[in-house]
């Protein structure tokens, strides 16, 4: 019995979908293999030139790095964060002439710099892309901590450390403080924060004042706060709580707001923008109610 034309074309069809599949399964194989080979090395120490290199956790392999585009670490991070991965820091490793996950991960084992990176507590992800005979790995150390927790949780940590600051004498650039009393929450000044942030990550900007001129006094106003005095800092870049607060206290007008015994109340959040300069601002206001 004869195929009629039109079967025998959907046939031809889903044969030539199932070939095209199965040769992506076989590309994306190599990359597989490379990421598990190098996590079997990860698993214990590493001896890279004269170093003795103790073992790291394993990788997780993301397609994000392996699609990124870019030449140089800062091309690198706008493209990841375009994709929705925001990364503190990148690193990123071409070889030509192996056709397989051993030789090039070897060739990359017998360079130091190559291999030390490959071996770094800091990096968690990667990224691998094979074509032919060509490889292009890409590691990173995510910018937003695992444990982050959303903008309430991070913000309560934030009066956690800066109680813990204000706890014992501090210098501020040429000034000395005293312990301070520490911060109670204030929901409604948490309010204010996570605003501004928000603010700053969908519309790209970092400053005190808005684009329409606001401030934090406004701000506060809006958010239900009567206050006597009112402060405010901001920080981007930073994936964590502490990073922020730190942060804060290196910068001395900054340290000035947060040891302030004036203030007595605080309420802190961040927003994360991956397509963003910053990808994540973070906004502490600082007050003393009418």
């Amino acid at each position: 019995m004869r195929t009629p034309r039109r079967l025998a074309w959907a046939l031809r069809r889903l044969a030539a979908a199932a070939a095209a599949g199965t040769a992506a399964l076989a590309g994306a194989a190599p990359a597989q293999d490379f990421v598990r080979l190098l996590n079997e090395q990860r698993a214990r120490p590493q001896l890279c030139g004269p170093r003795q290199l103790p073992a790291a956790a394993l990788l997780v392999e993301r397609a994000e790095l392996a699609l990124a585009e870019g030449d140089t670490a800062e091309a690198l991070r706008r493209a990841l964060g375009q994709a929705g991965f925001p990364a503190a820091r990148v690193q990123w490793f071409t070889v030509s002439g192996p056709r397989d996950a051993r030789q090039a991960l070897a060739l990359l084992r017998g360079q130091v710099r190559a291999c030390e990176a490959l071996a770094a507590p800091e990096f968690s992800a990667i990224g691998v892309r094979q074509e032919g005979s060509r490889w292009r790995i890409v590691m990173a150390q995510p910018l937003l901590a695992p444990d982050l927790g959303d903008w309430r949780e991070a913000g309560r940590q934030v009066l956690a450390l800066a109680n813990a600051a204000r706890a014992q004498p501090r210098r501020c650039g040429a000034q000395l403080f005293a312990a301070a009393p520490p911060l109670r929450w204030n929901d409604a000044l948490g309010t204010a924060a996570q605003a501004h942030s928000a603010d700053m990550a969908r519309r790209d900007y970092f400053e005190h004042r808005s684009p329409e001129g606001s401030l934090v006094n406004q701000r506060a106003l809006r958010a239900g706060y009567a206050w006597r005095r009112i402060g405010e800092n901001i920080a981007f870049g930073m994936g964590a709580a502490p990073q922020a607060v730190q942060g804060w206290l290196d910068s001395p007008g900054h340290c000035r707001n947060l040891m302030d015994p004036a203030f007595t109340e605080m309420g802190a959040a961040y927003a994360v923008n991956p397509a963003s300069g910053g990808a994540i601002y973070w906004t502490q206001v600082l007050a003393h109610p009418r």
